[in-house]
Order: structure tokens, then sequence, then C-alpha cells
């Protein structure tokens, strides 16, 4: 796509945001296929080997629908489970049980991981 990439990381352009982030504060790539670690963004894996929704994204509502964030971003949801685990946590978040319980891929839990390190500088 032809931006930058130091270390594993999209560098910021001279915005000092994502280059693909449009002067209106949306995703200009929102609609294709997105890197992994852009589609899984609003998640991470956390010391204790949980998946969590990052802190900002809990209180975020998405731009111009009012939405909660894990319902704009359920199509990351599916990329990490799949479409009837998404379906299951989503609802699980509807019904307000704050302890959910879901078995992700060993490849899709390397790959989370991996992105954690490198935002923190191990790899």
């Amino acid at each position: 796509m032809g931006k930058k990439v130091e270390k594993g990381l999209l560098q910021a352009n001279i915005r000092c945001v994502c280059p693909y982030k449009r002067v209106d504060g949306l995703c200009d790539i929102h609609y294709i296929n997105k890197p992994f670690g852009c589609v899984v963004s609003p998640f991470k894996i956390n010391s204790n080997n949980t998946l969590i929704m990052r802190h900002r994204y809990t209180k975020l509502k998405c731009h111009g629908t009012g939405e909660p964030a894990y319902k704009k971003f359920r199509n990351s949801l599916d990329l990490l489970f799949d479409e009837s685990e998404g379906k299951s946590i989503c609802d699980r978040i509807e019904e307000n049980c704050t302890n959910i319980h879901a078995y992700i891929d060993d490849e899709v839990y390397n790959e989370l991981k991996y992105l954690e390190g490198v935002k923190h500088g191990i790899y």
C-alpha cells in the first residue's frame, strides 16, 4: 500500500496519525481488506493472556451512528473467533455479562501476542 513501516509498525504521517486516517477522523481503508493489526485494533491480549477490549474503545461511540464499539467492530470479533462466536460474544455483552469466556485459535492468539510484543518493543 506504499506506506512507511519500521520494526513491523506502520509509521505515522506528517500529521502524526495513521497514514490512512482521513481529516474527518475516519479510516480511509475501512471498507476494504485492512491489515490484521488494524482489524483487531480494538482488542489486545493483556498480561493475564486474556483478550480484552482496549479501554478507549469501551467508551467510544463510533463516529456518526452512536453505536457501541463492539457493534461497529463486530468484524474484528468475527476475524478473531468466527461469525458464530462473534455473535455469541455480542449477545453476552448485550446481556451485561462481565466475564465472557470464548476460545481463540492458536494462530490468531500468537499473532495477537506478537502485535503486543511489537508495540512494547519486545520484537
